[in-house]
């Protein structure tokens, strides 16, 4: 039977949310009437990427996981009315489009809206599939794995179906690069270093970037900065490059990540899996500092296939930006001034896989 309506589960950041966005792509590319619905978290960043698309959404009350006694009391006590939530959503969204639940899949793609989603899809009767995001699975997906029908992954988990990375049509730069350096007001024809902390930002990666050109300033000489800060910091990270001798444009968040990534002769960013696949679709050399404070590290385990095919490093982020200076200068500066280096990561991404995991998924689903 074929699928004649997609729900998606996740959110809370634009990681869970955009590759549920390229899958839909692919499939609209061959379905283009097919109903989507979103459910996903309250937070803002979930309206801010979905409202502008004009695609349907349902903000749920699901709360994270949590062992600590009081949040898990009230991950208990929620439960069930997150899921008569969810349930009741769905039900809806296939009522309006005049859809029998056999001919619809839930498709979660991880974090605490994934779970009751999940639940609620499985009362109903859907197909339920579970795109696993990164190297190492969270809380949710472990729990999923087994609740599940399917599983997609760009790593070996969970027993999944291997995919390529999962990149949304508007992540892929659009145009050639120095077109894409016009669109942020930057020189078309200098060398461009893209700092990122995605859609959230991170604060030390903030600090570390400018304090690198402070203490190098010779090895900005051919160099232009574009810099994502996150939310409400773009105005402090702006002023840390105001003495400095470099060009830099500091935006909370770009929203044309297409053109971000094709500006880029080299990024620095966290590894988030978004991020990662986002690097690897465009093939930009990266230096990535994984988010420090995952026990799992699972960020810098996302970015071990960039950097076992040589197209990217992985530094450990040691929060303070003297300390990170001292620990990584030296070889962020080497990249910096000798074109070898970039010249060799860059030919890395001919040993990757090609990024094709939206596609892989998509063709399941329209095959039920």
């Amino acid at each position: 039977m074929s699928l004649q309506a997609v729900i998606f589960a996740g959110g809370g950041t634009g990681g869970h949310i955009f590759p549920a966005i390229a899958i839909l792509e692919s499939l609209h590319a061959r379905q283009p009437d097919l109903p989507p619905l979103f459910l996903c978290s309250s937070r803002d960043i979930d309206r801010r990427i979905l409202e502008p698309r004009a695609l349907a959404f349902r903000p749920v009350p699901a709360r994270p996981f949590s062992l600590r006694p009081g949040p898990l009391l009230q991950f208990v006590r929620t439960w069930s009315g997150v899921v008569r939530s969810c349930t009741s959503a769905i039900a809806s969204h296939l009522q309006k489009h005049g859809v029998a639940p056999e001919s619809a899949a839930l498709v979660a793609t991880g974090g605490f809206v994934s779970a009751p989603a999940v639940a609620a899809a499985r009362r109903l009767g859907l197909h339920t599939a579970l795109v696993n995001l990164d190297a190492i699975p969270g809380k949710a997906n472990r729990h999923l794995a087994s609740r599940t029908d399917v599983i997609f992954s760009t790593y070996q988990a969970l027993g999944a179906q291997l995919v390529g990375p999962i990149v949304r049509r508007e992540a892929r730069a659009p145009r050639d690069r120095a077109a894409c350096r016009r669109r942020f007001d930057l020189e078309p024809a200098r060398r461009t270093l893209l700092v990122t902390g995605a859609s959230q930002g991170a604060e030390s990666l903030n600090r570390l970037v400018p304090s690198l050109v402070r203490h190098n300033p010779q090895a900005f000489a051919d160099w232009q900065i574009l810099h994502q800060a996150g939310p409400e910091r773009s105005a402090d990270v702006q002023a840390s490059y105001a003495s400095l001798p470099v060009r830099a444009e500091v935006v909370e968040l770009i929203d044309d990540v297409g053109s971000m990534w094709g500006a880029a002769d080299l990024a620095i960013a966290r590894a988030g899996a978004g991020t990662v696949a986002e690097a690897w679709i465009n093939r930009v050399p990266t230096v990535f500092l994984p988010y420090p404070y995952h026990p799992d590290e699972h960020q810098r385990h996302n970015a071990m296939p960039l950097q076992s095919a040589g197209a990217a490093l992985i530094c450990r982020d040691l929060i303070d930006p003297e300390r990170n200076i001292a620990a990584h200068a030296e070889m962020l500066v080497r990249l910096l001034t000798e074109s070898r280096g970039l010249l060799a990561m860059s030919s890395g991404f001919e040993r990757l896989a090609p990024p094709d995991g939206a596609e892989a998924i998509a063709s399941h689903l329209r095959n039920l």
